[in-house]
């Protein structure tokens, strides 16, 4: 498979995590006798996870960009020390209203490490063998 082919790989594999983590997260706020109507409250908690989600998306695209060599090591730091403190804020005020990460954050951060590093290794290996064919 090529970089391309892993790249879109990875992101339906991330486009159907967002889907499964919302519907979830819709499934569980809502009461099963309301029929659909949302409190304030609700609906201050569902944007407040759609805010962690964007961030958490943010910082793990920044990440794999990095590795990858898209973007330079100060431009890294600078845009994560933008993004990561008011992902922290959020993931607090979250838990200060008693909603805990939900347990596929957890997995997805596990599963996206392992793609990023699987891409990475694919491109370091793919440019090892360039270089040992135009050194040859």
């Amino acid at each position: 498979m090529s970089g391309l082919d892993w790249f879109f790989a990875f992101t339906v594999m991330a486009l159907l995590f967002v889907a499964v983590a919302y519907w979830s997260r819709f499934s569980s706020i809502l009461a099963p006798g309301s029929a659909g109507e949302e409190t304030e409250l609700d609906r201050e908690v569902i944007d407040l996870q759609d805010r962690k989600d964007h961030l958490l998306e943010d910082l793990r695209d920044l990440e794999l960009d990095f590795r990858m060599g898209k973007i330079a090591e100060d431009e890294y730091i600078t845009r994560k020390a933008r993004v990561e403190p008011e992902t922290l804020a959020v993931i607090r005020e979250l838990e200060a209203r008693g909603v805990g990460l939900s347990p596929l954050d957890d997995l997805a951060d596990d599963s996206i490490d392992d793609e990023i590093s699987d891409v990475v290794g694919e491109l370091e290996e793919e440019a090892r063998i360039e270089a040992t064919s135009t050194d040859s």
